[in-house]
Order: structure tokens, then sequence, then C-alpha cells
């Protein structure tokens, strides 16, 4: 569920946005308190509502990911950031959620299962 953050009309004052800015690294874990309404919203798998934000607590502080998904999802080809392949071999587990990557590993899956019956 999407979560969002509004300081108009003056819900969420700016000090929790800037602490919300600076100290919620991607993966953190959060407890969101808030209101729930309606919005159409395309990039999340629930697309009907968001959360409106009045307090939220930090859980548990995630170390910075090693390399962000859309870098390792970008093509060769295309310019911009590209992840090592040495660094995806470190970081598999991460690495194995590029959609494309993960394709692959359903793939050979299904394959696996298929000569095993």
């Amino acid at each position: 569920v999407q979560a969002v953050l509004n300081e108009d009309p003056p819900r969420v004052p700016k000090e929790m946005l800037k602490w919300c800015s600076k100290e919620l690294t991607s993966e953190s874990v959060v407890d969101v308190y808030g209101t729930l309404k309606p919005a159409e919203i395309k990039s999340c798998s629930v697309t009907h509502v968001e959360i409106d934000v009045l307090r939220i607590y930090l859980v548990s502080k995630a170390e910075p990911l090693p390399f962000l998904l859309e870098d390792a999802a970008r093509p060769e080809s295309e310019p911009g950031v590209h992840v090592l392949r040495d660094t995806r071999l470190d970081n598999r587990a991460l690495d194995l959620r590029v959609p494309a990557h993960k394709s692959i590993m359903r793939l050979q899956a299904a394959v696996s299962a298929l000569f095993r019956d």
C-alpha cells in the first residue's frame, strides 16, 4: 500500500517530512498510522487506496542497498549506471529481484519440474 505524507493541508509537521527524507532508507520497516483514502495508483499492487499518514514510527532501519534494482535491470546498451557482475554475484538474493533475472529462474525451475515429472 502506498503511504503519502502531505504538508498541504498541514497534517504533518515539516520536521516530520525532513526526518522521513533523511532517516528512512529503502527496505526500512515502519509502522504507519493514518486514514485510508481512495486513489488511483499504477505502481503498487494495491491500486485503489492509499494511506494519508498521520504518524510514522521507524521499527528497523535498513542499511543502504549495494545497488538499485533500476540500475541492475538497465541493459548494457542504455546509458546510465550499470552494476558489475561481481557485485551482482555477491548480492545474489537482491539481484534476483530484477524482473528479467526472476523470470529466468522461474523458467529454469519450470523446465526442471518438467524433467522430474
